[in-house]
């Protein structure tokens, strides 16, 4: 991957210096303009100082709007109304907000004032977007497009295009807002418009995050690196080395990610902004890596720096980090203040997603306190909730793409009415035309229009049949895969508490065996629960990453059993898709090896633990591999459970399974099934 200096700070200061210029100058002519001039300087100062005094923002935002309506000038009082919607909204004042921009979007049309009613309809959706209202938002959204379109203003209709990513994107449908994204970044490259390409690019590389194909990022963060304003726009450089970060730390080269988060930093200084974020990324980073007393040093420095900005939502989100931090240390009681903190917080400002990771946190800090039933109880809220907020998110996302689908549909019929009626026209003028001619030749052409209308309307009536089809498919094929997402989440959750229910039945268990039973338990429980998660989170609903799942089973399986010594992990997997069906027995025959070699092969040195899946067409060899002091003497007259579980599963996939003890111990499964390569 290509990375590129930072930019030369001056330029940055130089621009401050000119934007506040600027408005100095507007300020000092302001009270000598009479009329729409000075109506336009108003809403100019309104809207600009909203970047950097929201007192003077609010004082000329009202100004504007009270010499509008003194002089009867429409376009200005439209321009005026959203300002001071804006105004509220950065002053939280939702209710006044709503209530300004739809008397902005009303007076527009009143006027037949294109450019304010798109403008209106983007400023509603943005508060709307803020709300969380996203079918609202999605609607006000497309219908900023629809106007933005009807007067062929490409950047009005790129902005439109990336706001309607943005809900796709916060009610989880990215694949719907990378197709938005695309298409405003075509839009953008075409045009030469720099800065929204880029913040198109980073756009696509977010989602790309959060949908967790890693591999597809980098293409779209190298382009967004390689822009010439990525050298003069700081503001573009902290969210592109903030990104790279992120990358970096899911790819697990924290090294990497903790360099670009002091990037990020130094970036954020030098514009006077709060870093508190990238802090936090860069606490994780450490975190990832196991140096736990960076990580708190990190996230407290990060914590503090929130607390005096006073955005509870963020404060929120450190708190939790700092009682991860301390419950991984196993210092739960502390642990146990930062996720009180955290749950009142929430409940304070009724931010359920919030509120239900600290229910989360609050669970494991009195599970490592050794009171169960709080434990216990703090958990089934968590996952009542959970489960209530998944419904909710769920039930957003079908109305935005229900929203997004009526508009689509009224759009397309728009257009298919007027291309109807150009077709139409086209003929009629056809027919005209033949009147200078002869005859037989007005005869025929007559004749050749109508046989060409008629086939045009034929056509075009067909269209429209497919066009709503089409529509009718994708909402459908939408709703099918939403419900198929519910299923997996609701066994994962189900697993899930199982698991929990195992968990704290252990604690309470003082005879070892019984107690490693149920641990072996738990494991297994983990491993079908983790197939679900993935598939919950993932495109394609009917297959698994194998080599995403390896590695987080493995993790999983290191942080359960801590092996005394120090173990070095060795993973080979090929990128393959395995179907559900193969996924589930493979991934509990690697549970159980692997935590074999966990239990017994490192007790008395370090060691090496190797896991290898390599695929040919449909053939599979899985191999797990530790450098221990081999199988004991009665194993192969002795089979435990953990050998008869592997060898019935290994029946299942039809496969073999052979084991050699030269040196350590090796056991390597063949199997065979259909894959889906990447």
């Amino acid at each position: 991957m290509r990375y590129f200096l930072l930019a030369l700070l001056y330029l940055f200061a130089n621009g401050k210096l000119h934007s506040q210029s600027k408005l100095d100058s507007l300020e000092a002519i302001v009270d000598s303009k009479k009329g729409s001039e000075k109506v336009d300087i108003l809403n100019t100062l309104g809207f600009d100082y909203a970047f950097s005094s929201l007192e003077k923002a609010k004082k000329y935002s009202y100004q504007g709007l009270k010499e509008a309506k003194a002089i009867g000038y429409g376009i200005g009082q439209a321009r005026a109304l959203i300002n001071v919607g804006y105004n509220n909204l950065d002053y939280h004042n939702n209710d006044s907000a709503a209530y300004y921009f739809k008397e902005a979007v009303n007076y527009a049309k009143s006027i037949a004032d294109t450019v304010g009613i798109a403008n209106a309809f983007n400023a509603l959706g943005n508060l709307q977007l803020q709300i969380s209202d996203f079918k609202s938002a999605a609607s006000s959204y497309n219908d900023a497009l629809f106007y933005q379109q009807k007067m062929n203003e490409i950047g009005g209709i790129t902005s439109a295009y990336n706001n309607i990513g943005k809900v796709m994107e916060k009610v989880g449908s990215y694949d719907k807002a990378i197709e938005y994204y695309l298409k405003a970044l075509k839009l953008n490259k075409e045009n030469n418009f720099e800065r929204k390409r880029a913040l198109n690019l980073l756009n696509i590389s977010m989602a790309y995050i959060y949908q967790k194909d890693y591999k597809m990022i980098i293409p779209y963060l190298d382009e967004a690196g390689s822009l010439p304003i990525l050298k003069t726009n700081l503001s573009l450089q902290s969210n592109y080395t903030n990104q790279l970060g992120l990358l970096k730390m899911k790819l697990k080269e924290y090294d990497s990610a903790i360099y670009f988060f002091n990037k990020t930093i130094e970036i954020d200084k030098e514009r006077g902004r709060s870093y508190g974020t990238a802090l936090h990324n860069m606490s994780e980073a450490y975190f990832l890596k196991g140096d736990y007393s960076k990580a708190y040093a990190i996230a407290k420095e990060g914590l503090d720096m929130k607390r005096a900005g006073g955005d509870k939502a963020s404060i929120i989100f450190s708190l939790h980090f700092l009682a991860r931090i301390h419950n991984a240390l196993e210092q739960h009681k502390t642990a146990l203040e930062y996720s009180q903190e955290a749950y009142d917080l929430s409940k304070e400002i009724n931010h359920k997603d919030r509120e239900e990771i600290s229910m989360m946190y609050l669970s494991e800090s009195y599970q490592g306190l050794g009171d169960y039933k709080k434990a216990w109880n703090y958990r089934m809220q968590y996952e009542a909730l959970k489960d209530s907020l998944f419904n909710i998110q769920k039930s957003e996302q079908m109305a935005a793409m229900s929203a997004l689908f009526e508009t689509e549909k009224k759009q397309q019929t728009i257009e298919l009415q007027q291309s109807d009626l150009k077709a139409k026209e086209a003929s009629l003028d056809l027919a005209q035309s033949t009147n200078t001619k002869l005859i037989i030749g007005v005869a025929a052409s007559i004749i050749a229009a109508l046989s060409i209308l008629l086939a045009l309307v034929v056509k075009l009536r067909s269209n429209k049949k497919l066009a709503q089809q089409k529509l009718e498919i994708e909402a459908k094929n939408n709703e099918n895969e939403t419900l198929l997402k519910e299923i997996h989440h609701r066994v994962k959750n189900n697993l899930q508490i199982i698991s929990s229910i195992l968990n704290i039945q252990s604690r309470n268990l003082e005879d070892q065996i019984a107690k490693d039973a149920v641990n072996e338990g738990r494991s297994r429980i983990k491993s079908m629960s983790l197939i679900h998660e993935k598939l919950y989170g993932n495109n394609q609903l009917s297959v698994i990453n194998m080599k995403e799942y390896i590695e987080e089973l493995n993790d999983f399986l290191f942080s359960s059993y801590k092996p005394k010594n120090e173990v070095k992990r060795n993973i080979d997997v090929d990128s393959l898709d395995l179907d559900i069906d193969t996924a589930v027995p493979v991934g509990l025959i690697l549970n159980e090896l692997i935590s074999n070699s966990l239990k017994y092969a490192f007790n008395n040195e370090d060691g090496e633990l190797k896991i290898s899946l390599k695929s040919k067409a449909n053939n599979h060899i899985l191999s797990v591999m530790d450098s221990g002091p081999g199988l004991p003497e009665d194993f192969r007259t002795k089979k435990s459970m953990g050998m008869r579980l592997v060898n019935a599963l290994t029946e299942q996939l039809n496969g073999i399974v052979e084991i050699s003890e030269q040196p350590g111990t090796s056991f390597t499964l063949k199997f065979t099934s259909p894959i889906t390569a990447r």
